[in-house]
């Protein structure tokens, strides 16, 4: 992942902050300004494999020293030690920069255990200039934990303008499409849970298992096998997908009336936001704040998927509950959320 993008903060003062967001290839940071055509619809491209972002070497901070006013972090620092991080915020405010911190994971969906995060977002938390989240629920959350209150900026639309302009929902199917995201099979995702509660769902809905050909490939669990098997029997598409360009993910997601996801913990997700810019209805299980984020959202409790329940009335809530976001307000909203941020990085300058 690409370490240095820097932004200038738009707004009307001769000098603008510029600004280091770690990591800086992510189109969540690109959403933080202002909607650019040339940038925006540039969703042809693969993801590249994650990697570390460079910017969290001290020399390579030393080294750009002149060209940033303000570092501000969103996530991708779980590879970092406690004294590393240490280390690396005492170079931040050494150098005179200014640190911005957005808390997207209270707890982090790539790990089982959670107090090596939870110190670090501790040690961010307390060396932080500025501090945002993306939901009312995590603000508090974050304040009650660390006696930090941070402003409440919400997440911008994901999907590129051209493609909100030209969604529409699709009219009602005979057999509902529903998609079941297990992508990567990490920490979080409790794909087992999720696959066999599909399995004996009443209602005769199309189900695809949304996968990375890698996972399936290496995946070793009996249980999740088996319940992999009986959806295939079943007529589910279960074929393992690589790392798709951007489009082509939101051609996939697109074609789904509901996209089940299946999260043991989680704090917000990129997800909710896709299927709300693109029409498509969400169960979740009510872990953290993601119903605050969409009303599409529909959520489930783990206990009763883990006692048998069926799940056929949850799905046919979500599917009732679907809701296109309106592109005019998605794109109002990211202006706002480009000024709410710019006027955060100047007063810090």
């Amino acid at each position: 992942m690409t370490a240095l993008a820097t932004h200038s903060a738009p707004g009307a003062s001769a000098r603008r902050p510029r600004v280091l967001h770690v990591p800086g290839e992510h189109r969540y940071v690109r959403h933080l300004a202002p909607p650019d055509p040339a940038t925006d619809d540039d969703a042809s491209r693969t993801p590249s494999p994650w990697r570390p972002a460079d910017a969290w070497s001290p020399s390579w901070l030393r080294a750009r020293r002149d060209e940033l006013d303000v570092v501000h972090v969103h996530f991708g620092f779980e590879h970092l030690t406690q004294d590393e991080m240490a280390q690396w915020l005492e170079t931040v405010a050494a150098l005179g920069l200014r640190l911005v911190y957005t808390v997207h994971d209270i707890d982090n969906p790539n790990l089982r255990g959670q107090d090596h995060h939870h110190a670090l977002v501790a040690l961010l938390l307390a060396a932080a200039d500025a501090v945002v989240t993306l939901t009312d629920g995590a603000a508090r959350e974050v304040e009650r934990r660390w006696r930090r209150r941070p402003e409440v900026i919400a997440h911008p639309h994901l999907v590129s303008s051209a493609w909100l302009a030209g969604q529409r929902i699709a009219p009602p199917r005979a057999r509902p499409v529903v998609g079941v995201h297990v992508g990567a099979l990490r920490a979080n995702i409790d794909a087992v849970g999720a696959l066999e509660a599909i399995t004996t769902a009443t209602a005769p809905y199309d189900v695809r298992v949304l996968a990375r050909a890698d996972a399936l490939a290496t995946a070793k669990d009996a249980r999740l096998l088996a319940a992999l098997t009986q959806l295939r029997r079943q007529g589910a598409q279960v074929n393992g997908r690589p790392p798709l360009p951007q489009h082509d993910l939101w051609r996939l997601l697109a074609d789904l009336d509901v996209l089940v996801l299946p999260y043991r913990w989680a704090t917000h997700s990129g997800w909710v936001e896709e299927c709300h810019d693109l029409g498509v209805g969400v169960l979740a299980s009510d872990c953290g704040y993601l119903t605050e984020q969409s009303p599409a959202v529909r959520t489930f409790g783990w206990a009763d998927v883990d006692s048998g329940a069926d799940i056929t009335p949850l799905l046919d809530l979500a599917l009732a509950g679907r809701v296109r976001a309106d592109p005019e307000a998605r794109r109002d909203q990211r202006l706002s959320i480009a000024r709410r941020h710019a006027d955060i990085y100047r007063s810090l300058t």
